[in-house]
């Protein structure tokens, strides 16, 4: 049996990544690639470090996912914390990459919140399920809807003064998709 994930390219970033080439500066593009890269990176040393295998690598419109089999709550916390960890490290070399090092700082303080599909809600989580299984999942909900409001009237309010733009950013940030349970069924990270 071939050990290998299976990597997949979803034709989503066919779309994306010309509209990205022709929107953002290529040394921006660039500095924001490697910072991504480190982070997805992380998780993987992570869960090979933990002995677990990943079935599949998918990488489209909205970034990258990473299909392992259900993991403990212990070994969730580490590989969710591993990504945010291996990017905030990139910050310590700003004096030598300063713009890698910037996206580093920007990608691991967003991916650390406890917004939905993001590495912070993975943490808090998984982190409760170790001391309080019962009430683990309702705290994270609760705890996710507040951040969502907070950030959704911060982009209202503190929009880019583009008409629009900052309804469109609270409205995205609302939406609230749930994945499969990370415990009974196939996780995507």
């Amino acid at each position: 049996m071939d050990s290998r994930p299976h990597i997949t390219i979803e034709p989503g970033l066919y779309i994306l990544v010309p509209i990205l080439i022709l929107l953002i500066p290529l040394r921006y593009l660039f500095a924001w690639t490697i910072a991504v890269t480190a982070h997805e990176l992380g998780h993987i040393c992570a869960l090979y470090a933990m002995d677990q295998h990943i079935t599949q690598i998918k990488i489209g419109f909205r970034g990258a996912e990473i299909h392992t089999h259900a993991l403990s709550s212990g070994k969730e916390v580490i590989c969710a914390a591993a990504g945010p960890l291996l990017g905030g490290i990139l910050i310590l070399f700003a004096k030598f990459m300063p713009l890698i090092s910037l996206c580093a700082a920007f990608q691991t303080a967003f991916n650390l919140l406890p917004l939905p599909q993001q590495d912070g809600e993975r943490i808090l989580q998984a982190g409760l399920s170790l001391f309080i299984p019962k009430y683990a999942g309702v705290i994270t909900v609760i705890v996710r809807y507040i951040f969502t409001v907070i950030l959704s009237l911060f982009c209202i309010l503190y929009g880019t003064g583009i008409p629009g733009i900052s309804v469109i950013g609270g409205l995205i940030l609302l939406k609230v998709v749930k994945r499969p349970c990370k415990r009974s069924k196939q996780i995507v990270q």
